[in-house]
């Protein structure tokens, strides 16, 4: 398998979190016998690796490139160790660690434990007190709770309210998790209010990353303006946003001024950081995000060329960049 064929997988996979007995109430999909020799080696290796439904495989991708393929990336590697120690000091023994321990434990508490310790824990929630991943795996405990009737516990609209308004102070002092669907309950059966609690959290932790693409995003004019081919290249290629929509923050106007402007090794260099980047797979997403510049770039760079009367070097090294964004466009999903 190659490596470019591992990253397919590990872009739209994620490792199943489940926590005990929720299955019993949620019910499960009926598994079907797959027939591998009928399938693709990608598939196969998804079908025999990843016995789940859905397949989830994204928490030690780093781990499973070298498996696979002999490839590590240390950068990433040393990242995600750091996450994991930043992790557990966050867990070290707080006043919310141990909420959501006991809440964790809520089953095996007295009696007269249980009351006082929901009244806190939701007091909690709303004020933001705990991390991005706490407020739906906590919504899970309270699913359980309710579905045992435990003292007669109901999730109503104020409860909702309350993770809601927990979640978007959460999202202001938390930090972007690569692995965030990981330490989270998925489920192939929908529980429509949990449904509703886990995507907002996995929009709030989303909205942490896509703020530093776009940072990262708008350095690209920059880089045209003062002709710097090589930095602009490497920008491009950078295997850490290579997945992201860094282009649905610009302007494709600016974009192609900028190149006007600009030498013409420049935009061979700009052209080539779009080949690369674009050559293999790339996630669907990201590749929908990014349609709209592209699409409105290729109509700029028609209507430029086609205005131009006499071949100069310039309008050779456009005619290339449309050959590369036409193939960014038209590429099959």
């Amino acid at each position: 398998m190659k490596l470019s064929e591992l990253e397919q997988i590990n872009s739209q996979n994620i490792l199943l979190a489940s926590l005990p007995g929720l299955d019993q109430f949620l019910g499960k999909k009926e598994q079907k016998e797959i027939d591998l020799s009928k399938i693709t080696y990608k598939d196969q290796f998804v079908k025999t690796y990843l016995p789940f439904e859905p397949h989830y495989f994204n928490y030690f991708d780093v781990i499973a490139n070298l498996v696979y393929t002999g490839f590590i990336d240390i950068e990433k590697l040393e990242s995600e160790i750091m996450e994991m120690s930043d992790e557990l000091s966050r867990k070290e023994m707080t006043r919310e660690s141990k909420l959501i321990q006991k809440m964790s434990d809520c089953f095996v508490l007295n009696d007269d434990e249980f009351a006082p310790l929901l009244t806190e824990t939701l007091i909690k929630v709303e004020a933001g007190a705990f991390d991005l991943p706490t407020y739906p795996n906590l919504f899970t405990r309270l699913l359980q709770i309710e579905h045992n009737n435990l003292e007669g516990f109901k999730i109503d609209e104020t409860i909702i309210k309350k993770f809601e308004q927990g979640i978007d102070i959460s999202k202001k002092k938390s930090k972007y998790i690569e692995a965030y669907r990981w330490k989270i309950p998925i489920w192939e059966v929908p529980e429509e209010r949990y449904k509703k609690i886990s995507e907002l959290a996995i929009q709030a932790n989303d909205s942490l990353l896509y703020a530093n693409v776009e940072s990262y995003s708008i350095q690209i004019i920059p880089l045209i303006e003062k002709n710097m081919g090589d930095e602009l290249y490497s920008h491009l290629v950078n295997s850490e946003f290579i997945n992201l929509p860094i282009f649905l923050y610009l302007d494709p106007s600016e974009v192609l001024k900028g190149l006007l402007d600009s030498n013409n090794l420049l935009k061979y260099s700009f052209s080539n950081g779009l080949r690369e980047r674009y050559k293999n797979t790339f996630s669907s997403d990201s590749y929908k995000k990014e349609l709209c510049f592209f699409n409105a770039f290729l109509n700029l760079l028609n209507d430029y060329i086609d205005k131009q009367k006499v071949n100069r070097i310039s309008t050779i090294a456009f005619r290339n960049l449309r050959e590369v964004v036409n193939s960014i466009v038209t590429k099959p999903e």
